[in-house]
């Protein structure tokens, strides 16, 4: 006993011994797991920078001193694992131009390694930027030993430079989007791990249907936004949810339109599960997650213009409010009673209103005079699409939760469209009068999600357009879950689904719900369902898989619908190995030739699970 009692402090002593000699010394940052992450928002200003607190990113801000002057900015830092890094810069130029700002790489002893030049766009979000004007190339900084290095900022005395953030990759294995990845102050982190652990909190279910101007009166809508000079009189149903513009309290949720620390916003949000909107503030800190509806309203305030600039400012990958999961864009005119007697055209309504309907959350743009029966049409029946989405929409709440999945994202190469989930692509029309617009669509393939025509990904495409039509597309393989009835959120459920699933590839999806309401959610209470659909030779499977997890009051058993799109007629269909019969009773199956379209009806326990086999 005595022996392996000395043994095992033996072992502890060389195990604090090797620890001791692998730990680096004491340093501002280091690189973790392969990153850099500096917050430079948070460093010490000098003479030549200053702090600079204005949402939506913090930054250090130059300041306009002597052309004889660099206006240097020192950053120090520790590298262990010696090698080359891919570098970029979150940050912006204020002085409505492009502006350049020069990089300096010092070792320990401030003997010189390399000098690099980027260029800050004059844009007052802040992106990220890694091309190095001397070389057309991307910027990379080579360690060549493991050591102390620093890392100079020059403005050359121009003042408006805005620095946010440096994120360096070794090999440029990670690309930075948003605002990046967790400051690495400590060389044990991991920066991916940690930047999944900051969990955005969930909105409440109805927040995902629409929400109507004061000279809306849609009785099908999931709530109001009212002005200061509006009772309130139209929150005519118990499901209809009642929102004030202003800075005060309001019914159910308000909207504020005005900025606030987030030491003065209110405390109670964070334990319930009520919504206030709150204008979008420093995405770099992590405490906005707390608040996860911030809105944002672009700059640019000129009709087709401004529609353009909201889809780049969501969707845009090296753009700061990537960061946000729910960043709220509102209409151009979104303001009760605030049009200033500017009458917006029925064609730019009707695109801002395709596009609400494709947000994060669904405003309606404000018309003081109400909408002609044309647009009011056309509202509802967005409106209606939007509440039979729902299924599909509120299950990434859960993804952007837990593994930072959000709705909306887009690509680099190709802005002006995103795609919204995993499976549609959506490009809006910003163009007045326009009667096609190019749209570029993914490796794999596609459909048309209002005529059903098929496209092969991976090119470009010239699309019609009409004014009540917006390009929307739906990947093969796609499974969309929906409400069959067009509901206010409040007032339907998921008891009854349908399901299309869109031939061309293989797909999953995991269905997300939880009560909609409660905090319950943080502790467990939800559920999930997993889809799966694959293609073989002469075959396809449907796979329904067994609930995990619940939460009070959840239904027992489901009733589904589901669809298959563009498939040819079955020979025979077995479900969990038994053949299914071909009938439009709840337990079938039929077919119809010339949509060229699979049904099967089914209901079961969600304790269970279904595997479907559809021979050709």
């Amino acid at each position: 006993m005595v022996l392996s009692f000395r043994g095992g402090i033996s072992f502890l002593l060389i195990s604090l011994f090797l620890w001791s000699c692998n730990r680096p010394p004491q340093a501002d940052y280091y690189n973790a797991e392969g990153i850099v992450s500096i917050h430079v928002s948070e460093a010490e200003g000098n003479e030549y920078w200053e702090n600079y607190r204005n949402p939506p990113v913090f930054s250090l801000r130059s300041l306009d001193v002597s052309d004889n002057e660099p206006g240097e900015l020192e950053l120090q830092f520790y590298v262990q694992n010696a090698g080359s890094y891919a570098l970029w810069i979150l940050g912006a130029s204020e002085t409505g131009q492009n502006n350049p700002l020069q990089l300096r790489l010092l070792d320990e002893n401030d003997e010189f390694i390399s000098t690099h030049r980027v260029e800050l766009n004059g844009e007052s979000i802040p992106n990220w930027v890694n091309r190095d004007q001397f070389t057309d190339d991307p910027v990379v900084l080579n360690f060549a030993k493991e050591g102390f290095y620093k890392l100079q900022l020059e403005s050359g005395g121009v003042g408006g430079l805005h620095v946010s953030k440096i994120h360096m990759s070794k090999n440029g294995d990670l690309i930075p989007n948003g605002t990046g990845y967790p400051e690495t102050k400590d060389w044990r982190i991991d920066p991916v791990i940690d930047k999944r652990l900051e969990q955005s909190a969930i909105p409440p279910a109805w927040v995902f249907g629409s929400i109507v101007n004061q000279n809306q009166n849609i009785e099908m809508a999931d709530a109001l936004l009212i002005d200061q000079n509006d009772s309130g009189q139209n929150a005519f149903s118990p499901h209809f949810k009642l929102g004030r513009l202003s800075t005060e309290s309001g019914p159910d949720f308000v909207y504020y339109s005005d900025y606030q620390p987030f030491e003065d916003l209110n405390v109670e949000s964070r334990r319930s599960r009520g919504l206030n909107l709150y204008p979008a503030q420093n995405l770099l800190d992590s405490r906005y997650k707390d608040f996860p509806l911030p809105w944002y309203k672009p700059e640019i305030t000129a009709g087709f213009d401004y529609m353009k600039e909201a889809v780049n400012i969501l969707s845009n990958p090296d753009l700061a409010t990537y960061e946000s999961a729910w960043l709220v864009i509102p209409p151009e005119w979104y303001e009760p009673g605030n049009l200033n007697n500017i009458r917006p055209s029925d064609e730019l309504i009707l695109r801002t209103l395709q596009l609400s309907a494709f947000q994060n959350v669904m405003f309606t743009p404000a018309a003081d005079d109400g909408f002609s029966d044309e647009l009011l049409e056309e509202l509802k029946n967005l409106i209606q699409l939007r509440q039979q989405l729902f299924p599909y929409i509120y299950s990434y709440t859960n993804r952007a939760r837990t593994v930072g999945t959000k709705l909306i994202t887009g690509y680099r190469d190709f802005p002006g469209q995103f795609l919204f989930g995993e499976y549609f692509l959506v490009a809006p029309v910003f163009e007045e009068g326009a009667d096609n617009r190019e749209v570029y669509l993914p490796e794999g393939v596609w459909y048309n999600f209002q005529t059903e025509e098929m496209f092969e990904g991976g090119q470009s495409f010239t699309v019609d357009v009409s004014m009540n039509s917006l390009p929307l597309f739906v990947k093969g393989g796609g499974i969309i879950p929906q409400r069959p009835d067009a509901k206010p959120i409040l007032l339907g459920n998921n008891s009854k689904l349908l399901i299309d699933v869109y031939s061309g590839g293989s797909g999953s999806f995991r269905l997300y719900e939880d009560d909609g309401e409660s905090l319950e959610y943080q502790s467990g209470e939800f559920s999930t369902i997993a889809y799966r659909y694959f293609e073989g030779e002469g075959y396809s499977t449907f796979n329904i898989g067994a609930m995990v997890n619940g939460f009070s009051d959840r239904r027992k058993q489901t009733d589904y619908e589901i669809r298959f799109k563009m498939v040819d007629e079955p020979t025979q269909i077995t479900v969990n190995g038994n053949i299914l019969d071909r009938t439009n009773e709840s337990q079938g199956w039929n077919y119809d030739r010339e949509k060229r379209t699979l049904f099967i009806y089914w209901n079961q326990m969600d304790s269970n699970r279904s595997e479907f086999r559809i021979e050709f």
